[in-house]
């Protein structure tokens, strides 16, 4: 465990003076709620518009523009496999795929009550590389330990929205393709540009803690070309609170996760 925390500080650390340093987040969405930093999200509203530019202090425009690149992507090293729990076939390797980013989140999960029930509303995330981190931990511990720790960590320590370290990819929901009135998960490349949209093809409740932690997701691509399937697993918070709740109130839940991207 000790070793795991060292070498994630100083895989974050490097991150983190390898990367540009960004103003503050002034709008993340042009109809968002303002957190207790000044920044603003979305909790629903623009999402499905597909609008979520960002201006950076000092520079402005949009969120794909390179300069604001969180560096190069180091991939993971050969052989690495998701960590899928046993005795379940919800989510399954997909043939012929293999594992080419990973990455943990930060970010929000958002929610609007609906006939006195919370219903998810989308979400928000900054993605941040972890191919280094399981490069220099490859000898030192196994792939799923390591991954295991980071987003109950990044929960933790790290803030959203953030702009240190750059993330390396980033999150949002957008207008289903050919589907009026339904919204997508969508990541995006900062620095490339390349995109992907999917659908969800399997789902199972957080085998750690379900009641506190969002589900462990199997994404399929419908359009984009930066990965063919993309996983979210081994999550750390953004359920929303139970009992019931008030008619077209909305809540963001803080949460993290692993993201894998296979091609």
């Amino acid at each position: 465990m000790l070793a795991t925390t060292l070498f994630t500080t100083l895989a974050l650390l490097a991150s983190a003076s390898a990367a540009p340093q960004w103003g503050p987040y002034r709008d993340w969405s042009k109809n968002g709620n303002n957190d207790n930093q000044g920044n603003s999200y979305s909790a629903n509203g623009d999402k499905a518009s597909q609008d979520y530019g960002y201006e950076v202090a000092g520079m402005g425009g949009s969120s794909n523009d390179s300069a604001w690149s969180g560096g190069a992507i180091v991939a993971p090293p050969t052989g690495f496999t998701l960590p899928l729990p046993p005795n379940q076939s919800n989510l399954t390797m997909p043939a012929g795929q293999s594992v080419t980013i990973a990455t943990v989140s930060r970010g929000v999960q958002n929610y609007t009550c609906t006939s006195g029930a919370w219903v998810s509303d989308g979400a928000l995330a900054n993605l941040y590389d972890a191919g280094l981190l399981l490069a220099l931990t490859e000898n030192v511990a196994p792939a799923e330990k390591v991954t295991d720790g980071l987003a109950p960590l990044f929960l933790a320590a790290q803030s959203f929205p953030s702009n240190n370290p750059a993330p390396t990819l980033q999150h949002e929901f957008v207008a289903t393709p050919n589907k009026p009135g339904s919204i997508s998960p969508r990541f995006f490349n900062p620095n490339t540009g390349d995109t992907v949209t999917l659908a969800k093809v399997g789902t199972i409740p957080s085998p750690d803690n379900s009641t506190a932690d969002v589900t462990w997701l199997q994404l399929q691509a419908i359009e984009g070309n930066l990965a063919k399937s993309v996983f979210r697993l081994q999550t750390a918070g953004g359920q929303p609170s139970g009992g019931s709740c008030a008619e077209g109130t909305q809540a963001s839940v803080d949460y993290a996760a692993m993201y894998y991207f296979l091609s």
